[in-house]
């Protein structure tokens, strides 16, 4: 179930469980309400620094808030967003207001399948965001070995990799971690929040 809850200030997104999957501020819209949100933002824009961001790839939609970031902070570039069910892109559209724009590209697909195709397509991303998550955590088919390998795949020398991690799921996250550690060849980042029990995993 995919359930939109106003109160006098705000509008959430959940599906099916008490974890809020997205917060909408009426009367700041382009307020981030979750720290591992700005986490990812920050990190994202500390590798701009450095290095083009062009095309972005995001793998989970939710309200669709972080896109509108995403596109306010590199308008220019294509911002790629991923999300399997068809209601939660109606209702980024409808209830969060999705910023709709031609640099703006929704694939209603599955993530996996996504992926695969991408790396059969040789596409490139200056940075991929994962945030892939039901109503209670990351789908085991998202911490296996099979999905990081074609991650890994579809990296190249100058593409940020971020996952969104939960520190509840601690056997999936665990998992995520060690199998980026192993992988030599990259710098590994880890930031934990504050406020909530988000882990932030960088890969460059």
């Amino acid at each position: 179930m995919i359930q939109v809850i106003d109160t006098d200030t705000t509008r959430s997104l959940y599906f099916d469980s008490p974890v809020e999957q997205s917060r909408l501020f009426f009367q700041a819209p382009m307020t981030l309400a979750f720290e591992y949100q700005q986490c990812m933002l920050d990190l994202l824009d500390e590798f701009a620094q450095k290095h083009a961001v062009e095309r972005t790839l995001m793998l989970g939609l939710g309200g669709g808030l972080l896109t509108n970031h995403l596109h306010c902070f590199w308008p220019k570039a294509q911002h790629h967003v991923v999300e399997l069910r068809e209601a939660v892109i109606e209702a980024a559209k409808t209830y969060f207001y999705m910023t709709e724009d031609p640099t703006i590209f929704v694939h209603h697909r599955d993530a996996l399948d996504f992926i695969d195709e991408s790396v059969q397509n040789d596409d490139r991303y200056s940075a991929v965001l994962v945030d892939l998550y039901d109503g209670d955590a990351m789908p085991d088919v998202f911490c296996d070995e099979t999905f990081l390998l074609q991650l890994k795949s579809l990296k190249h020398k100058n593409c940020l990799l971020l996952f969104n991690l939960w520190a509840s799921s601690p056997d999936s996250t665990l998992a995520i971690i060690k199998f980026w550690e192993k992988q030599s060849e990259y710098k590994i980042r880890i930031v934990r929040t504050k406020s909530t029990g988000n882990v932030i995993l960088g890969i460059l």
